[in-house]
């Protein structure tokens, strides 16, 4: 199928401003992608990393989507992260591995047929394609992919509508404004931005000081996400949305 043909579906646009694509239906819908076997549900307890070795075998196989997948995997299988991802989405703990264990299979294309201005897509399977894809341009900067790979988990709406509770409403120019209010992509904006920033899961930032510091260093503090939301609503969100604590018990992911 060509990549025209592609773009013309159902899709998530990652730009500097939204380009059309379907509203994504309201609630979560079932994952694609491998249906992992039957899991112990006690795993979470018998080791650091939840299903690791099952896991494995469903990281992208393709070199760009490898090394996404691998991001999300460092990221999402922290222990502590996986019993919030749970608590959050409603989602059983057999349904949120699922849903990760899908995104880590989601092939990654790199291509420039993409419309102007785009600079990444997550394709869900649909009856265009038996599997989902996602397509990022060759100068796409190197977080997309990551971002991307939020949206092929399929829990980037209910967690973003957690997060702009956080957050407020964007500032900036209308379309970014249009674009951040959408729950899906300013959750996968904000996952990207911490990846940026070079943050572990559970890390904190002291103050606003220490985070303006860190963006400009990383080069984060030209980004959308940054420009477009109050800087100290982005302290409390990294420091409450991050938190994976046993200690705490309110923190998001």
């Amino acid at each position: 199928m060509e990549d025209e043909e592609l773009l013309g579906s159902s899709m998530k646009n990652d730009v500097l401003r939204y380009v059309g694509g379907k509203k994504k239906a309201s609630g979560l819908t079932a994952p694609q992608g491998p249906s992992p076997v039957k899991k112990d549900k006690s795993l979470f307890e018998k080791t650091p990393v939840p299903f690791a070795s099952l896991s494995d075998k469903y990281i992208a196989k393709d070199p760009v989507g490898r090394e996404y997948s691998e991001q999300l995997r460092n990221w999402y299988e922290d222990p502590e992260t996986m019993r919030r991802l749970s608590e959050q989405t409603g989602l059983s703990s057999e349904e949120v591995q699922n849903r990760l264990m899908s995104a880590y299979s989601t092939e990654t294309k790199m291509t420039s047929k993409l419309p102007f201005g785009v600079l990444g897509e997550y394709l869900p399977a649909d009856w265009l394609r038996e599997k989902s894809l996602i397509l990022v341009r060759p100068d796409a900067d190197k977080g997309t992919g990551f971002h991307e790979k939020v949206h092929a988990t399929e829990m980037d709406d209910v967690l973003g509508e957690k997060l702009l509770k956080v957050i407020g409403e964007p500032k900036g120019w209308k379309h970014e404004k249009k674009y951040l209010s959408k729950p899906g992509e300013a959750y996968s904006k904000f996952s990207e931005f911490r990846i940026k920033l070079g943050l572990k899961p559970g890390q904190k930032i002291k103050d606003v000081k220490q985070l303006k510091k860190m963006a400009e260093k990383t080069g984060a503090d030209y980004g959308m996400f940054f420009q477009s939301f109050d800087a100290e609503k982005i302290k409390d969100a990294i420091n409450t949305i991050a938190v994976t604590s046993n200690k705490s018990k309110k923190g998001y992911v």
